[in-house]
């Protein structure tokens, strides 16, 4: 199956961080699951894959975490995601 571009990658990008926001926005959660973190880690490089964009943001999380080492990976992850698409 061929996969096409979408054409307005502004409004996909939106969908992808509000869905990865509810997914780790849960109450009462004092670590991030192993699962959780796979489905928003192989969702975000995914995504970035689409656009090339995987390795910046991989790097972009990285720093996020660096800068302030309560993030989760999930967490961690959208943030990366989304400094690379401003």
């Amino acid at each position: 199956m061929i996969r096409k571009f979408p054409t307005n990658r502004f409004k996909i990008n939106d969908s992808l961080i509000s869905k990865l926001k509810r997914i780790i926005a849960k109450k009462y959660i004092p670590k991030e699951s192993i699962y959780r973190s796979y489905e928003i880690v192989n969702q975000v490089l995914y995504d970035a894959d689409e656009f090339g964009l995987a390795p910046e943001v991989i790097i972009a999380a990285l720093q996020a975490m660096k800068q302030n080492n309560k993030l989760t990976i999930g967490q961690s992850m959208i943030e990366g995601y989304e400094e690379c698409i401003r």
